[in-house]
Formats: structure tokens, sequence, C-alpha cells
């Protein structure tokens, strides 16, 4: 369970969890890893997300904000970083994926 402290976010993160496939058992490793990415380039949150992606074996990490996207590639992540417009155009136009 989350422990966000807003009851409307908690709500909406448990919701999202629930729909998770994987979850991030090794929270150690995801630290390090974590640190890793941070020394990297990357910042606070935003290299744990990418580190518990990576961790949890996503094929893709969606995000919104292009500057995380070049980022995270800068920082050698090994789940690619996709703007979520990109990643439903090539799904939708059958593309393949990398």
């Amino acid at each position: 369970t989350t422990r966000h402290p807003l009851p409307d976010r908690r709500t909406e993160i448990e919701r999202w969890a629930s729909l998770a496939k994987n979850q991030v058992d090794d929270l150690d490793s995801a630290e390090v890893r974590a640190e890793e990415l941070e020394s990297s380039g990357l910042t606070g949150l935003d290299a744990v997300h990418v580190a518990c992606a990576e961790m949890a074996g996503a094929d893709r990490f969606l995000t919104c904000d292009d500057r995380l996207i070049r980022r995270a590639q800068r920082a050698g992540a090994t789940v690619p970083a996709q703007n979520p417009r990109d990643y439903l155009a090539e799904v939708c136009d059958g593309g393949s994926s990398p």
C-alpha cells in the first residue's frame, strides 16, 4: 500500500497499482540503480521511476516529459523512454516494438 499523504492521490495510486502486472520487490537494488541513474543526470523521483521500470522488466517507460526522455537516454536507462503519443502512433500504425 502507498503512504502518500493525500487520500485522493493514495486511492488513485492504489488503483493504478492494482492494474500492474509486475511489482518491484527488491527495493534495495532499485534504490542502488536509482542512485546510479541520478549520478548520470536523472533527478530524484525521475531516477526512482526509471529504476523501478527497469527492475519490473518494463519494455517502455512512457512519459510526457521530453526532457526526462532525453535524460534517461543519456543516463543509459535500459528501458526506452518514450512519449505516449509516439508510442500510440507506433502501435496503431503497426510499427515494430524496440
